[in-house]
């Protein structure tokens, strides 16, 4: 195992929240117990290993985590600046584009946190232009389907140099910014106006994946930026599994998982994984937990 550098960096953490869209899990309707818990352990374990937490989100949800009692988890909640998103963008075939445009407005460097991954230890250090989660291969099927080959998606992109990888961003830390608002000026030109749906047969997902995780691979590759990834191993989308062996190094994604264990024949691990999470804040939150056990009744498990 590596060993990480414990020195705490001070960057800025972000958590973006858009509920406008049909994706589930953050809906303040419908999160889970076990998804409401990681969403605290992110903010607390962040705030531990490296910085202050910000949230970016719309009044849905912020009446929610108010309802819940749970603002003082963010050192910050902006509920303005989701407000300048572009309006013809399709946000549930997009769903994470907020989280893109959002990073690209960012004037100091940052780390932008999926609300279902949370670290439990510090993130890496060095001389890197970006960090983030894991690198991907790409199955050119139904997980990440070859868009860039096939012209009516082909003709609404600027980029044309695509590689066979992608890098999952569910952990994206930004030192080189100027890089970052190019790769946004790629993705507004396939995002803005585009109607065109997912190719059948595949993940409904695969549209956003292939401009959120294979675009910025292959632009990162092409413009020599120096990539890291918190996760040493590497995922195989043919297989949607782990190659080998590999070190999370104190990261943990609920990632597709979240949605097998919503299903009800899950019912049973899904209350193991609850009981889990909240014996992790008992035991390395003693002085938050009575500020988040009065949850545990009013939170659907």
């Amino acid at each position: 195992m590596k060993v990480l550098n414990l020195e705490k960096t001070n960057m800025l953490g972000t958590h973006i929240v858009h509920t406008q869209n049909n994706r589930i899990g953050v809906s303040p309707y419908n999160m889970l117990l076990f998804e409401v818990l990681t969403m605290v352990l992110s903010c607390l374990n962040w705030k531990k290993y490296e910085g202050p937490i910000k949230l970016y989100t719309d009044q849905p949800f912020y009446d929610y985590i108010k309802d819940l009692g749970l603002l003082w988890l963010w050192d910050e909640i902006d509920l303005e600046t989701l407000k300048t998103l572009p309006e013809n963008v399709n946000y549930s075939t997009f769903w994470a584009y907020p989280k893109l445009y959002i990073n690209s407005l960012q004037e100091c460097e940052f780390a932008n946190l999926d609300i279902d991954l949370y670290i439990d230890g510090p993130i890496k250090k060095g001389n890197y232009d970006l960090l983030l989660s894991n690198i991907e291969i790409c199955d050119n099927n139904t997980v990440y389907p070859p868009y860039h080959t096939i012209k009516e998606y082909s003709d609404k992109l600027n980029f044309k140099d695509f590689k066979d990888y992608a890098s999952n961003v569910a952990l994206c830390v930004v030192k080189n910014k100027s890089f970052y608002k190019e790769y946004l000026k790629v993705v507004n030109d396939f995002v803005i106006g585009n109607d065109l749906p997912t190719i059948d047969g595949c993940y409904s997902s695969s549209l956003i994946t292939f401009i959120e995780q294979r675009l910025l691979y292959s632009m990162a590759e092409y413009d020599n930026i120096k990539v890291e990834y918190q996760i040493d191993g590497t995922y195989d989308s043919h297989i949607e599994d782990w190659l080998g062996d590999y070190e999370t190094n104190g990261l943990t994604h609920l990632w597709g998982w979240k949605y097998i264990y919503r299903r009800e024949e899950r019912y049973d691990d899904r209350i193991n994984l609850t009981s889990e999470l909240k014996d992790e804040i008992f035991m390395n939150f003693p002085n938050e937990w009575n500020k988040i056990h009065h949850i545990f009744g009013r939170v659907s498990l």
